[in-house]
């Protein structure tokens, strides 16, 4: 009889390695320490996706093999249509088109100055392309971007409000006649603007010795001149087209030698 009640109530009576303080029982440490080591063998069990990209994490409801947008580009082009796009030279009318050729030079060259002067940790730059853009404007489920076709080229608008159009007026100084002997002092401002402080946010490209094409700075003053006057933020009646003869006679009239040229 003794026997018989000591089976049966070693059967039926709580193990002291399954319960805790509070009597609760759970597995024992041994076996929580194996699947913590298979967890680490074989990664977790499937669950949502995430997708990372510089400091944003977006969750992806479709699973590991659900495509999302492109989280640097919609940041990139948020900024550039609804903030940047008159300060960056980026030609934007009045209903906020730009064409995607111009956004896209805008953000690689962000991209490039990024890696050229440390701005972010990593080692190369993205050069993204239309077939993003486009990729980019479908998969955005909150519809921060609208396309179209014109007789130029594939543009893009952003949605949602801008804050560009309460910037201040832009150094709009008279250009001297043609025929004077002073070098153009609103292609000399804009260039110091840029070249001094603006290139970076700009988007054009400029070395570690600040250097950069003519040929970006040119797009950069030009685009400043055309949304000017597009915007009604200079009272001019057209935009000034400079060219490379003329940075060069800039270059070469300026006796304060604030540019050099190679």
């Amino acid at each position: 009889f003794v026997l018989a009640a000591a089976i049966l109530w070693f059967g039926f009576a709580p193990r002291p390695h399954l319960m805790d303080a509070s009597g609760s029982t759970e597995r024992p440490p041994q076996l929580k320490e194996e699947e913590a080591k298979e967890v680490l063998a074989t990664g977790p069990s499937p669950g949502p996706a995430t997708s990372v990209l510089g400091s944003t994490t977006e969750t992806l409801l479709g699973g590991p093999e659900a495509k999302i947008h492109n989280v640097r580009l919609t940041k990139y082009l948020s900024k550039l249509l609804r903030h940047k796009a008159l300060e960056a030279g980026v030609q934007i009318d009045t209903e906020g088109w730009a064409y995607v050729a111009d956004a896209l030079r805008w953000a690689n060259g962000m991209e490039v100055n990024a890696v050229t002067h440390r701005m972010e940790d990593r080692a190369s730059a993205v050069s993204w392309s239309e077939a993003e853009v486009r990729e980019t404007v479908a998969l955005d489920i909150k519809r921060r971007f609208e396309l179209r076709e014109d007789g130029n080229g594939l543009q893009i608008r952003a949605t949602a409000k801008h804050t560009m159009f309460t910037m201040e007026t832009p150094l709009l100084t008279p250009r001297p006649s043609a025929a004077g002997e002073v070098h153009d002092v609103r292609l000399s401002k804009y260039l110091t603007k840029l070249l001094r402080h603006k290139a970076l946010e700009a988007g054009v490209k400029i070395d570690t010795e600040g250097w950069a094409d003519v040929a970006d700075a040119l797009r950069w003053v030009n685009g400043m001149e055309l949304n000017a006057v597009t915007h009604c933020m200079g009272h001019k009646a057209g935009a000034v087209s400079y060219s490379e003869a003329e940075v060069r006679e800039v270059v070469t009239l300026n006796d304060k030698r604030r540019f050099e040229l190679r």
